[in-house]
Protein backbone atom coordinates (compact mmCIF):
# COMPACT_ATOMS: atom_id res chain seq x y z
CA UNK A 1 0.00 0.00 0.00
CA UNK A 2 1.39 3.47 -0.98
CA UNK A 3 1.74 6.15 1.80
CA UNK A 4 1.48 9.54 1.08
CA UNK A 5 5.09 9.72 1.98
CA UNK A 6 8.40 8.31 3.87
CA UNK A 7 8.53 7.78 7.61
CA UNK A 8 10.67 5.40 9.88
CA UNK A 9 8.50 4.76 12.77
CA UNK A 10 7.10 0.99 13.26
CA UNK A 11 3.57 -0.41 12.18
CA UNK A 12 1.50 -1.14 15.18
CA UNK A 13 -1.23 -3.69 15.32
CA UNK A 14 -4.93 -3.01 17.25
CA UNK A 15 -7.43 -5.72 16.09
CA UNK A 16 -8.39 -5.46 12.71
CA UNK A 17 -6.64 -1.97 12.36
CA UNK A 18 -2.48 -1.18 11.45
CA UNK A 19 -1.55 2.46 12.78
CA UNK A 20 1.85 4.07 11.04
CA UNK A 21 2.98 7.86 10.75
CA UNK A 22 4.84 9.36 7.52
CA UNK A 23 5.03 12.90 6.69
CA UNK A 24 4.43 15.20 3.31
CA UNK A 25 5.11 18.25 1.74
CA UNK A 26 9.06 18.98 2.78
CA UNK A 27 12.22 17.26 2.83
CA UNK A 28 11.29 14.96 0.48
CA UNK A 29 14.85 15.19 -1.46
CA UNK A 30 17.90 16.25 -0.43
CA UNK A 31 18.97 19.02 -2.88
CA UNK A 32 15.59 20.58 -3.10
CA UNK A 33 14.00 20.19 0.48
CA UNK A 34 10.89 22.61 -0.32
CA UNK A 35 8.98 24.59 1.91
CA UNK A 36 8.63 24.03 5.80
CA UNK A 37 4.97 25.42 5.44
CA UNK A 38 3.82 22.42 3.59
CA UNK A 39 5.12 19.99 6.40
CA UNK A 40 2.48 17.79 7.16
CA UNK A 41 2.75 14.59 9.41
CA UNK A 42 0.38 11.97 8.99
CA UNK A 43 -1.08 9.37 11.13
CA UNK A 44 -2.49 6.63 8.90
CA UNK A 45 -5.06 3.76 9.91
CA UNK A 46 -4.87 0.85 7.50
CA UNK A 47 -7.18 -2.51 7.16
CA UNK A 48 -5.66 -5.23 8.63
CA UNK A 49 -6.74 -7.93 5.88
CA UNK A 50 -6.30 -5.59 3.04
CA UNK A 51 -4.21 -3.34 2.62
CA UNK A 52 -6.67 -0.35 2.41
CA UNK A 53 -6.72 2.97 3.95
CA UNK A 54 -8.76 3.69 6.43
CA UNK A 55 -8.32 7.22 7.34
CA UNK A 56 -5.24 9.65 6.80
CA UNK A 57 -5.60 12.50 9.53
CA UNK A 58 -2.96 15.22 8.94
CA UNK A 59 -1.34 17.45 10.85
CA UNK A 60 0.17 20.74 10.63
CA UNK A 61 3.56 21.23 12.00
CA UNK A 62 5.19 23.79 14.50
CA UNK A 63 7.33 25.90 12.92
CA UNK A 64 10.55 26.21 12.06
CA UNK A 65 11.36 22.48 12.24
CA UNK A 66 14.72 21.27 11.84
CA UNK A 67 15.79 21.66 8.29
CA UNK A 68 16.01 18.56 6.08
CA UNK A 69 20.03 18.08 5.86
CA UNK A 70 23.07 16.03 6.78
CA UNK A 71 21.70 12.88 9.51
CA UNK A 72 18.30 14.09 9.65
CA UNK A 73 17.99 13.61 5.68
CA UNK A 74 18.17 10.01 6.86
CA UNK A 75 15.69 10.35 9.35
CA UNK A 76 13.20 12.25 9.20
CA UNK A 77 9.99 13.71 10.35
CA UNK A 78 7.77 10.90 11.21
CA UNK A 79 10.44 8.07 13.06
CA UNK A 80 8.02 7.82 16.56
CA UNK A 81 5.96 4.94 16.64
CA UNK A 82 2.76 5.30 17.64
CA UNK A 83 1.17 3.53 20.81
CA UNK A 84 -2.18 2.61 21.73
CA UNK A 85 -4.50 0.96 24.27
CA UNK A 86 -6.87 -0.78 22.48
CA UNK A 87 -9.29 2.14 22.36
CA UNK A 88 -7.52 4.95 21.20
CA UNK A 89 -4.16 5.33 19.40
CA UNK A 90 -1.45 7.90 20.60
CA UNK A 91 1.52 9.68 18.54
CA UNK A 92 4.55 12.30 19.01
CA UNK A 93 4.89 14.46 16.26
CA UNK A 94 8.38 16.27 18.14
CA UNK A 95 8.10 20.14 18.35
CA UNK A 96 4.38 19.83 17.16
CA UNK A 97 2.74 17.75 19.85
CA UNK A 98 1.56 14.76 20.86
CA UNK A 99 -1.84 13.74 19.32
CA UNK A 100 -4.83 11.41 20.54
CA UNK A 101 -7.11 9.94 18.47
CA UNK A 102 -9.89 7.53 18.40
CA UNK A 103 -10.02 4.49 16.41
CA UNK A 104 -12.02 6.18 13.61
CA UNK A 105 -9.82 9.03 13.16
CA UNK A 106 -11.45 11.63 15.35
CA UNK A 107 -8.76 13.97 17.35
CA UNK A 108 -9.55 14.19 21.24
CA UNK A 109 -6.49 16.35 22.12
CA UNK A 110 -3.19 17.82 20.88
CA UNK A 111 -0.65 18.79 23.43
CA UNK A 112 3.05 20.03 22.95
CA UNK A 113 6.13 19.10 24.84
CA UNK A 114 9.03 21.09 24.32
CA UNK A 115 9.67 22.87 20.60
CA UNK A 116 13.87 22.37 21.16
CA UNK A 117 16.54 21.25 18.80
CA UNK A 118 18.99 18.80 20.06
CA UNK A 119 22.81 19.34 19.65
CA UNK A 120 23.42 17.59 17.04
CA UNK A 121 20.33 18.57 14.33
CA UNK A 122 19.70 14.87 13.94
CA UNK A 123 15.78 14.98 14.81
CA UNK A 124 14.80 12.49 17.85
CA UNK A 125 13.05 8.91 17.12
CA UNK A 126 12.25 7.71 21.09
CA UNK A 127 8.52 6.83 21.17
CA UNK A 128 5.79 7.29 23.32
CA UNK A 129 4.90 4.51 26.31
CA UNK A 130 2.18 4.40 28.15
CA UNK A 131 1.58 3.51 31.82
CA UNK A 132 -2.15 3.33 33.41
CA UNK A 133 -3.27 6.67 32.75
CA UNK A 134 -0.35 8.27 31.61
CA UNK A 135 1.18 8.82 27.81
CA UNK A 136 4.78 8.89 29.32
CA UNK A 137 6.72 11.01 26.39
CA UNK A 138 10.61 11.04 25.79
CA UNK A 139 10.88 14.51 24.60
CA UNK A 140 14.58 14.20 23.85
CA UNK A 141 15.53 17.03 22.62
CA UNK A 142 11.93 19.40 22.42
CA UNK A 143 12.80 19.78 26.10
CA UNK A 144 15.28 16.98 28.01
CA UNK A 145 12.83 15.86 29.67
CA UNK A 146 10.24 12.90 29.67
CA UNK A 147 6.65 14.08 29.87
CA UNK A 148 3.99 12.40 31.08
CA UNK A 149 0.63 13.40 30.14
CA UNK A 150 -3.01 12.46 30.99
CA UNK A 151 -4.42 10.29 28.81
CA UNK A 152 -7.69 11.24 29.11
CA UNK A 153 -7.09 15.04 28.89
CA UNK A 154 -3.84 16.15 27.42
CA UNK A 155 -3.02 17.65 30.82
CA UNK A 156 0.76 17.26 31.94
CA UNK A 157 0.96 15.53 35.02
CA UNK A 158 5.10 15.34 36.01
CA UNK A 159 8.24 16.65 33.94
CA UNK A 160 11.62 15.21 34.61
CA UNK A 161 14.05 17.20 32.84
CA UNK A 162 17.71 16.59 32.73
CA UNK A 163 20.68 17.09 29.85
CA UNK A 164 21.78 14.02 29.65
CA UNK A 165 18.49 12.86 27.14
CA UNK A 166 19.47 14.95 24.81
CA UNK A 167 21.83 12.23 23.95
CA UNK A 168 19.33 9.39 23.47
CA UNK A 169 17.23 8.13 21.12
CA UNK A 170 16.02 4.84 22.85
CA UNK A 171 12.37 4.17 23.63
CA UNK A 172 12.11 3.81 27.62
CA UNK A 173 10.80 0.71 29.05
CA UNK A 174 8.32 -0.49 31.92
CA UNK A 175 9.77 -2.99 34.34
CA UNK A 176 7.62 -4.65 36.40
CA UNK A 177 9.09 -5.61 39.99
CA UNK A 178 6.61 -6.74 42.51
CA UNK A 179 2.68 -5.79 42.80
CA UNK A 180 3.28 -2.50 43.75
CA UNK A 181 5.92 -1.12 41.62
CA UNK A 182 6.98 -0.82 38.18
CA UNK A 183 10.28 0.78 37.34
CA UNK A 184 10.59 3.56 33.86
CA UNK A 185 13.73 2.56 32.67
CA UNK A 186 15.86 4.51 30.16
CA UNK A 187 19.41 4.09 28.85
CA UNK A 188 21.33 7.80 28.59
CA UNK A 189 25.19 8.40 27.96
CA UNK A 190 26.94 6.82 30.60
CA UNK A 191 24.26 6.12 32.56
CA UNK A 192 21.00 3.59 32.96
CA UNK A 193 18.20 5.59 34.64
CA UNK A 194 15.18 3.95 37.04
CA UNK A 195 12.02 6.49 37.87
CA UNK A 196 8.74 5.85 38.90
CA UNK A 197 6.54 6.32 36.61
CA UNK A 198 3.77 7.37 38.35
CA UNK A 199 5.55 10.78 39.08
CA UNK A 200 8.53 11.03 37.60
CA UNK A 201 11.22 10.52 40.46
CA UNK A 202 14.61 9.31 39.42
CA UNK A 203 14.56 5.88 41.90
CA UNK A 204 17.59 4.15 40.65
CA UNK A 205 20.77 5.33 38.55
CA UNK A 206 23.39 3.33 37.27
CA UNK A 207 27.13 4.07 35.79
CA UNK A 208 27.68 2.40 32.32
CA UNK A 209 29.84 2.05 29.14
CA UNK A 210 31.21 5.67 28.40
CA UNK A 211 29.36 6.80 25.28
CA UNK A 212 28.50 10.22 24.33
CA UNK A 213 24.99 9.19 22.58
CA UNK A 214 22.42 5.87 23.34
CA UNK A 215 20.61 5.29 20.48
CA UNK A 216 19.08 2.26 21.30
CA UNK A 217 16.22 1.10 24.01
CA UNK A 218 17.73 -1.58 26.70
CA UNK A 219 15.44 -4.75 27.11
CA UNK A 220 14.65 -6.40 30.19
CA UNK A 221 13.69 -10.29 31.60
CA UNK A 222 12.99 -10.88 35.28
CA UNK A 223 13.77 -7.90 36.56
CA UNK A 224 17.07 -7.99 34.90
CA UNK A 225 18.02 -4.74 32.37
CA UNK A 226 20.34 -5.13 29.16
CA UNK A 227 21.75 -2.31 27.51
CA UNK A 228 24.17 -2.99 24.48
CA UNK A 229 25.67 0.25 22.65
CA UNK A 230 28.59 1.67 20.77
CA UNK A 231 29.05 4.86 19.14
CA UNK A 232 30.70 8.09 19.80
CA UNK A 233 32.90 7.58 23.41
CA UNK A 234 33.34 4.01 23.65
CA UNK A 235 30.51 1.34 23.90
CA UNK A 236 29.94 -2.12 25.83
CA UNK A 237 27.38 -4.48 27.05
CA UNK A 238 25.50 -4.03 30.68
CA UNK A 239 23.35 -6.69 32.60
CA UNK A 240 21.65 -4.42 35.77
CA UNK A 241 19.47 -5.88 38.16
CA UNK A 242 15.91 -3.75 38.99
CA UNK A 243 14.13 -2.77 41.87
CA UNK A 244 16.78 -0.98 43.87
CA UNK A 245 16.92 2.71 45.03
CA UNK A 246 20.29 5.31 44.77
CA UNK A 247 23.43 4.37 42.58
CA UNK A 248 23.30 0.83 42.25
CA UNK A 249 26.68 0.64 40.27
CA UNK A 250 28.47 -1.79 42.30
CA UNK A 251 25.63 -3.70 44.18
CA UNK A 252 23.69 -4.78 40.71
CA UNK A 253 25.25 -5.06 38.17
CA UNK A 254 25.64 -8.64 36.82
CA UNK A 255 28.10 -8.54 34.29
CA UNK A 256 29.32 -5.91 31.59
CA UNK A 257 31.97 -6.08 28.54
CA UNK A 258 32.77 -5.04 25.50
CA UNK A 259 29.37 -6.31 23.65
CA UNK A 260 28.93 -3.88 20.64
CA UNK A 261 25.74 -2.58 18.84
CA UNK A 262 24.95 0.31 17.33
CA UNK A 263 21.21 1.42 16.64
CA UNK A 264 19.09 -1.58 16.33
CA UNK A 265 18.09 -2.83 19.60
CA UNK A 266 18.42 -5.97 21.21
CA UNK A 267 16.05 -8.73 21.66
CA UNK A 268 15.82 -11.68 24.58
CA UNK A 269 15.05 -15.26 23.61
CA UNK A 270 15.86 -18.48 25.70
CA UNK A 271 18.58 -17.04 27.50
CA UNK A 272 19.95 -15.10 24.82
CA UNK A 273 20.44 -11.51 23.27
Amino acid sequence: TDLPGPGSSSPIVVGRRVFVTCWSGYGLNREEPGDQSQLRRHLICLDRDTGDIAWDETIEPYLPEDEYRGMFAEHGYASHTPVSDGRFVYAFFVKTSAVKFDMYGNQLWQQGVGTESGAMGWGTASSPILYENLLIVPATAESEALVALDTETGNEMWRQEASGFSGVWGTPILVPINDDRTDLVIAVPNEIWGFNPANGELVWYCKTMENRSFCSSVVAHDGVIYAVESGPGGGGGIAVKAGATGDVTDSHVLWSGRQRNRIGTPLYHNGRL
